[in-house]
């Protein structure tokens, strides 16, 4: 069974990158039995804050997803971001959970463990090996886009990213702006 470790990280400097990376090695710091926590092969799941999980067997999807993929970082597929590639047509503006509850059993059914190639996926729900993250270099630190950063590094390590197209999960994403694309208050540092 694959070793998954799900974390959410925060800092009140809104330096997301630097958040993930300490995360990360505060993990792996832990001793366990004498020895890192960590190892290169366990996956570690990035999970926005404001992301909704919409089926109770979710996480257990991905992590059969992540057991059996040959991909080296991965997304979903969502409501609202702010490119288009991981976007389910017309769910961007519903607020009817019911929806999106529909919308998550649809894609499971249909596309179950499907991943697609892709160029980046983003940081919103990313899974990624800890021997990845070692071979990106860690997540760009003070930059609003450390997820496109990470992402853009793989294809010169001849790393895969792909999206997870049947799972699907409901996001927030900057709710209630009025141009959510361009709205990074949350981000700037």
């Amino acid at each position: 069974m694959v070793d998954v470790h799900w974390i959410q990280p925060y800092r009140t400097d809104k330096n997301i990158g630097k958040a993930i990376n300490d995360a990360i090695v505060q993990i792996c710091d832990l001793p366990d039995a004498g020895t890192h926590f960590l190892q290169d092969d366990d996956w570690v799941v990035l999970m926005d804050h404001d992301i909704l999980f919409l089926q109770p067997d979710t996480k257990a999807h991905i992590m059969d997803i992540l057991e059996n993929t040959t991909f080296d970082i991965l997304g979903c597929m969502t409501n609202r971001l702010g490119s288009d590639m991981q976007l389910v047509k017309g769910m961007f503006d519903v607020d009817s959970i019911s929806t999106h509850i529909a919308q998550a059993e649809y894609r499971w059914s249909a596309y179950g463990a499907t991943v697609v190639a892709t160029e980046v996926v983003a940081g919103m729900l990313m899974c990624f090996k800890v021997s990845t993250w070692q071979a990106l270099g860690g997540f760009d630190e003070n930059r609003i886009n450390f997820d496109w950063l990470f992402c853009s590094r793989a294809p010169k390590k001849r790393l895969r990213v792909g999206i997870m197209a049947g799972i699907y999960i409901m996001h927030l994403y900057r709710w209630g702006s009025k141009y959510p694309a361009n709205d990074y208050k949350h981000l700037e540092v």
